[in-house]
C-alpha cells in the first residue's frame, strides 16, 4: 500500500537537528491536513512555535472499475493523450483565378517576409527559375492564383518526429474575393502553438504544412447539389491530405496519483518489461523524470498507432498477479456488465498480461455468449494463440456484419495459412463495404501479394497509392486521410460503355469514341488508332501487293484501312463483314490523317467495343493548347495516367493531376454509371474535430483592418501577373 507524502522538514529544524540531535524533542500531530509543531526548541534555547502548518495537497482517489485497481491507470494518469491543436497563417498558389488580392493588413507584411525567407525573388532562385523573374512576394500575394488562408491541424498523442497529420485550409473571413481552393497547392507554412493569434504571428514551429488541396465533390457530401452560394461557400474550406509534418516530437507523461519514488519505479519496470524497445533503439519505453513523473517513448512498432501502447499501458498492472485468476476475473466482469467499452477494457487487460495469458484464456473460447466468446477469440489471436483461427473462421458466414468485421480484423493477428487466406479472400467478396474493407486492411497490414499495390509519386513524395485486390462485389473505396489511396475491388474494373464525362468547366472530357471522327481526333502519323466500325466496304487493290477497304461507323463515317501482310488481309477480308453488325473494334497504326479523312495500317481486330480506349482531352491552364490522350479502359490505369508525372526514369504518360482532381473524375463516372460499380468516399471529420477545439478555446481578437489592403502599384516595366505565368510551388 502507498504511503502519504510525509511534508518536508522546515529549514530551521534541519539545522539545529544536526546541532543537538540527541537534545531536540520533536513531536509530530497529523490531523486533518494540517501539522502541528509544538515546544520545539530554538538553537539559542528558545522555543518556536510554528502552527497550523498546510500539508501536501491531497493526491488523486482512483474512482474507476474495482476490476482494474492495481493497474497504471488506476495509480496514475496520462498527460499529452489529447490531440495537440497547432495552426497558423499561409499561402494557397496555383489557384484557377479563383483566389484574391484581399490580405489583411496586420499580415501583408509579415508573409512577404515569409516568402523572401522560402527565396522568392533571390537572384540565386531566379537563376534556376527564369520564369520567376517577375514573381515579388507582393506582386504574388496580389495574384488571383493566390489566396491567404488559415492553416489548422491535430498533432495525434505520441508523434514523433515526421509523423503525418491532415490539414484544415480555409479562406479567411475578411477575404470575401477567394471564391474557391480547388486545384491549389500551400506552400510551406511553420505551424505551432496559438499560431492563428494576429498578435503572436513568430510562434515556436512544432511542424510544418504543405501539400495540394483536397476538396471532395459537394453532392458526395451534402448528397445532393447545392445553390451556387452553397457551393463557393463550401469550396472556401479544405483539407491537405498527410499535409503535416511533425518537427518537434510530442512527449508523453505518466503523472502519479499521488508522489511516490517507489511506486515511480514499480511502474517504470513494469512498463519496460512489457513494452521493451528494440535492440537498436536508444531509449527505454519508460524513462523516470521525478517522484511523480515518468516519460514515455513511443516504440518504433507502436508509432504507427501510438493510441494503442496507451492503452495497453493504462491497463497494465504495476506488481504480479495470478495470471489465471486475473483472466477469470475479467470474463466475470464482462458476464457482469456486457457492454462493448468493458469488453474493450476487459481485453485491454488480458492483453496487457503478455502471451502467457493465452493458456488460461483458451478455456473461454467457447463461451456461450457470443460477443463475449467474440471478444475472448480476438486477444487470444493477438496473443498469438494460433488455435483460435478454426474458430474465428468458422464465423466468417455470421449474419451479423459486426462479427464478420471483427474475424476479418482479427485475422490480422494469425500466420498465413490456406484457411486464412481462404476466408480473406471470402470476404472481400462480402456484400457490405465495411467488411471488404477489413478484410482488405489485414491484407494490407501484412503487405500480402493478393493486393497489387502502386504508389503515385511526384517531388513532394507519394500522391497516393493504387491498390487492386480480388473480388467478386467490384466497388471503389477512396480514402482521404493519412495516407490517401484508391482501393479497387476488382483488379480488372472497367467501365460502361458508352462513357462520357465533362469536368471543370470543359476543360476535362473523358468519352469513348461512339465514331470514327471522334476517334480520329487528335491522332498524329505514327499514333494507334481503334476505331468502333459496324462494317466494311469492297476490298480493292492499292497497288504493291496492299489490299484496302472503306470501314464505316454506326453513322455512316468513314476511314481507310490498308493491309500489307497476310495476317492484317485476313483480318480484313475474313474478319470485318460487309453486312452490318453489332461493332468491331479495328486497331491499326495511323498512316496518314488529313482533312479529315484517316488512312491506317491494318493490325487487329476485335469483336467487342468494350475494350475501346478512353480519348481524355484536357486544357491545363498553365499550357497554351489542349491535348488528347487514349487511356486503357480500366479504373487503374486512368487513374495511374490521371496522376502520374512523367519523369527519365517512368517515362508514360500523364497528366500530373493531385489527388483531388484525381477523386473528382473517378466520382463524375461513378455517379454518372460510366464505373459500374459502387464508388464510396470516406468522410473526414477533421473539419469537426477542429471546430470544437476551436470552440473551447478563448475568443481572439484581431488587430482592427479594413479587410481590403490595397494593391501594390505595378512597376510599368513588368508584365501583368497573368504573362508570368511561373507555377508557384
Amino acid at each position: 500500500m502507498l504511503s502519504s507524502r510525509m511534508p518536508r522538514m522546515p529549514r530551521t529544524l534541519r539545522m539545529c537537528s544536526r546541532r543537538r540531535l540527541a537534545s531536540v524533542s520533536l513531536g509530530l500531530v497529523v490531523a486533518m491536513n494540517a501539522v502541528v509543531l509544538t515546544t520545539l526548541p530554538g538553537c539559542g534555547g528558545q522555543k518556536e512555535i510554528v502552527a497550523d502548518t498546510p500539508a501536501a495537497a491531497p493526491g488523486i482517489t482512483f474512482t474507476g472499475p474495482r476490476e482494474l485497481r492495481g493497474t497504471i491507470g488506476s495509480l496514475a494518469s496520462l498527460k499529452g493523450t489529447d490531440p495537440l491543436p497547432v495552426n497558423r497563417y499561409g499561402l494557397v498558389v496555383n489557384l484557377d483565378g479563383t483566389g484574391s488580392n484581399i490580405v489583411p493588413e496586420w499580415m501583408r507584411s509579415w508573409l512577404v517576409n515569409e516568402m523572401q525567407k522560402l527565396g522568392v525573388g533571390r537572384r540565386s532562385i531566379i537563376a534556376r527559375n527564369p520564369e520567376w523573374q517577375f514573381m515579388t512576394p507582393q506582386r504574388i500575394l496580389d495574384d488571383p492564383r493566390t489566396a491567404v488562408v488559415r492553416v489548422s491541424g491535430l498533432i495525434p498523442p505520441g508523434a514523433s518526429e515526421g509523423t503525418r497529420f491532415d490539414l484544415l485550409v480555409e479562406a479567411l473571413d475578411e477575404d470575401t474575393g477567394t471564391t474557391s481552393l480547388a486545384g491549389g497547392e500551400l506552400w510551406q507554412a511553420d505551424l505551432g502553438l496559438m499560431g492563428g493569434d494576429p498578435r503572436l504571428l513568430d510562434v515556436r514551429r512544432l511542424a510544418i504544412g504543405r501539400g495540394p488541396i483536397y476538396i471532395p465533390p459537394y453532392e458526395a457530401v451534402h448528397g445532393s447539389t447545392g445553390s451556387q452560394a452553397e457551393v463557393t461557400r463550401y469550396r472556401r474550406q479544405a483539407v491537405i491530405v498527410g499535409g503535416g509534418q511533425v518537427t518537434d516530437p510530442r512527449r508523453l507523461e505518466i503523472v502519479l496519483n499521488q508522489a511516490s519514488s517507489n511506486t515511480a519505479r514499480l511502474i517504470e519496470r513494469a512498463i519496460n518489461a512489457k513494452f521493451r524497445r528494440a535492440p537498436d533503439e536508444r531509449d527505454n519505453t519508460a524513462v523516470p523524470a521525478s517522484r511523480q513523473r515518468i516519460e514515455l517513448n513511443i516504440p518504433r512498432r507502436y508509432q504507427a498507432n501510438p493510441e494503442h501502447l496507451i492503452d495497453l499501458i493504462a491497463h497494465t498492472f504495476v506488481g504480479p498477479v495470478p495470471i489465471g485468476p486475473t483472466v477469470d476475473d475479467m470474463v466475470a466482469w464482462m458476464e457482469r456488465d456486457n457492454t462493448p467499452e468493458v469488453r474493450r477494457r476487459a481485453m485491454l487487460t488480458i492483453k496487457a498480461l503478455g502471451a502467457i495469458a493465452a493458456e488460461h484464456l483458451s478455456r473461454h473460447y467457447g463461451h456461450q455468449d457470443p460477443q463475449i466468446r467474440l471478444a475472448v477469440l480476438e486477444a487470444g489471436a493477438y496473443l498469438k494463440d494460433t488455435t483460435v483461427a478454426d474458430a474465428l473462421i468458422a464465423l466468417a458466414d455470421s449474419p451479423e456484419v459486426s462479427t464478420r468485421i471483427a474475424v476479418a480484423n482479427g485475422l490480422v493477428h494469425i500466420p498465413r495459412n490456406t484457411g486464412v487466406i481462404a476466408t480473406l479472400r471470402q470476404l472481400l467478396s462480402d456484400p457490405e463495404m465495411d467488411v471488404r474493407m477489413a478484410a482488405y486492411e489485414t491484407l494490407s497490414v501484412h503487405r500480402d501479394p493478393m493486393i497489387d499495390s502502386l504508389a503515385i509519386r511526384d517531388t513532394n513524395g507519394t500522391k497516393f497509392v493504387i491498390d487492386r485486390v480480388p473480388s467478386d462485389v467490384p466497388s471503389v473505396f477512396i480514402e482521404a486521410e493519412g495516407l490517401p489511396r484508391v482501393v479497387l475491388f476488382d483488379a480488372g474494373q472497367g467501365f460502361q460503355q458508352p462513357v462520357f464525362a465533362s469536368l471543370w468547366e470543359n476543360r476535362m472530357t473523358l468519352m469513348s469514341p461512339s465514331s470514327i471522327a471522334q476517334a480520329s481526333l487528335g491522332l498524329e502519323e505514327g499514333n494507334t488508332a481503334f476505331l468502333p466500325v459496324v462494317r466494311r466496304g469492297p476490298l480493292q487493290e492499292a497497288g504493291g501487293g496492299v489490299m484496302q477497304a472503306e470501314v464505316f461507323d454506326a453513322a455512316g463515317g468513314s476511314a481507310t484501312v490498308r493491309a500489307s501482310n497476310p495476317d492484317a488481309l485476313a483480318i480484313l477480308a475474313d474478319g470485318l463483314s460487309e453486312e452490318p453488325a453489332s461493332g468491331f473494334l479495328v486497331q491499326g497504326r495511323v498512316a496518314d490523317n488529313v482533312a479529315g479523312r484517316l488512312t491506317l495500317e491494318m493490325v487487329g481486330l476485335d469483336r467487342s467495343l468494350e475494350d475501346m480506349p478512353l480519348s481524355v482531352y484536357y486544357r491545363d491552364p498553365r499550357e497554351p493548347r489542349p491535348t488528347v490522350h487514349r487511356v486503357t479502359p480500366t479504373v487503374a490505369t486512368l487513374a495511374f495516367f490521371l496522376a502520374h508525372r512523367p519523369t527519365m526514369q517512368q517515362p508514360q504518360e500523364g497528366l500530373d493531376l493531385d489527388f483531388g482532381q484525381v477523386v473528382d473524375v473517378l466520382y463524375t463516372l461513378g455517379q454518372n454509371g460510366a464505373i459500374p460499380a459502387q464508388v464510396t468516399l470516406a468522410q473526414s471529420d477533421l473539419a469537426d474535430m477542429i471546430v470544437g477545439v476551436r470552440e473551447r478555446a478563448a475568443p481572439i481578437e484581431r488587430p482592427e483592418t479594413d479587410g481590403q489592403a490595397p494593391s501594390l502599384p505595378e512597376p510599368a516595366v513588368e508584365p501583368a501577373p497573368e504573362e508570368a505565368s511561373a507555377k508557384l510551388d
